[in-house]
């Protein structure tokens, strides 16, 4: 029963995860367009990404282009330095974005961004602030708009990799289990000793443990209050 419910609704969250991405990239995307205003002091911080001025002996370490150093990650990080220029008929004088990217898991493609058609620098940010979100991965991004402020944005709640996954929690009341049983719970044709007057073959949790591997996902269990708690993981 347990694997049944579980199966159901790793379905249900396949089914929707499509349109679950979409509206991810669409709201990274839209932070972007928010956090430009920010840098033009136009609008007040996005409130779904935490925003720190740096501080003047940090703004000189920017200035060097040693984003590396501004961060806590202990290991070598890969820094990722551009500038996104935009002018347009609307525009009186060039726009200019720096900024860089510290991550201890990639060096961004930001190549691929596409130029924007009504050249806005805008809209440019938020296509970074897009390619962020589409990697599972926790990066921080620093920028600052023409000769202004440096910022550190933490954007994990927006383009993190927790932000990218969807979850199902499922808790049954059975009361405590052996650990060494939940340990063997995905195992193949294995099952609990309360199931055997039930049909089935042992494969429920097998096949679920399956498509989370698929999706880059995974199943984990623990003991709850009173009873197995089970956490089905997928990315978006």
């Amino acid at each position: 029963m347990l694997a049944a419910t579980i199966g159901a609704g790793s379905v249900w969250i396949w089914m929707h995860s499509h349109v679950a991405w979409q509206n991810h990239l669409q709201r990274a995307f839209n932070s972007g367009l928010r956090l430009s205003d920010m840098l033009r002091q136009q609008a007040s911080p996005p409130s779904d990404l935490v925003i720190t001025q740096l501080k003047p002996n940090d703004i000189l370490i920017a200035n060097k282009g040693k984003f590396g150093l501004l961060t806590d990650q202990s290991a070598t990080p890969y820094v990722t330095v551009f500038s996104l220029k935009a002018s347009g008929p609307k525009l009186r004088t060039q726009e200019t974005l720096s900024l860089a990217i510290v991550s201890s898991d990639l060096q961004y493609p930001v190549r691929e961004i596409a130029k924007t058609k009504d050249g806005s620098a805008a809209v440019a940010l938020g296509d970074v602030t897009r390619l962020l979100a589409s990697y599972c991965s926790d990066p921080i991004l620093f920028a600052r708009y023409q000769d202004g402020y440096w910022y550190k944005i933490d954007g994990s709640n927006v383009w993190g990799c927790d932000a990218t996954q969807a979850h199902l929690t499922i808790a049954d009341q059975g009361g405590r289990i052996d650990p060494e049983l939940i340990a063997k719970l995905t195992t193949p044709f294995s099952r609990g000793e309360n199931s055997k007057a039930n049909p089935g073959f042992g494969l429920g949790l097998t096949i679920v443990d399956t498509i989370a591997a698929q999706h880059e996902g995974a199943v984990t269990f623990e003991q709850g209050a009173q009873g197995l708690e089970v956490r089905f993981t997928i990315q978006r």
